[in-house]
């Protein structure tokens, strides 16, 4: 199948990873590798991987990809709004509202940064505290 896909090559190196990623890491990196090499629009192919890493729980890999793309992706609200779950997970909750209202500058109607945004301004001072750990836990490593 990969000798037919020709252009859509990138994809389907990216959507085997994509299975992949959960049972056998090492082998998914491969195939993220080889989408990247054969990928036509190298940015796009790096943000589904960035999107994999965040449904594997590999928040460090998903924002090493997606601050690799920036330059690219600087319109695409989805770019922003998954750079906020980075920044989310990593406990940078101000760096996340940002993301998010960046989002919803380029798409003022995009609902999945509404509602990330929303849910992070209405958080109390408990959710504050966990963040600001998470934060110094991973500063110390």
């Amino acid at each position: 199948s990969l000798k037919s896909a020709g252009e859509k090559e990138g994809f389907v190196w990216w959507a085997r990873g994509d299975i992949l990623i959960a049972q056998n890491p090492s082998t998914a990196e491969f195939c993220f590798r080889k989408a990247r090499e054969s990928a036509s629009n190298k940015s796009e192919i790096m943000l589904s991987i960035a999107k994999s890493y965040l449904s594997a729980g590999k928040t460090n890999s998903a924002y090493k990809t997606l601050t690799a793309i920036r330059n690219e992706q600087e319109s695409n609200p989805q770019y922003w709004f998954y750079l906020g779950v980075c920044y989310e997970f990593l406990g940078e909750i101000e760096k996340a509202k940002a993301s998010y209202k960046r989002a919803l500058l380029v798409k003022p109607d995009y609902e999945f940064a509404k509602k990330a945004l929303a849910r992070l301004e209405n958080r109390g001072l408990l959710f504050k505290i966990w963040a600001l750990i998470k934060r110094l836990a991973r500063s110390e490593k």
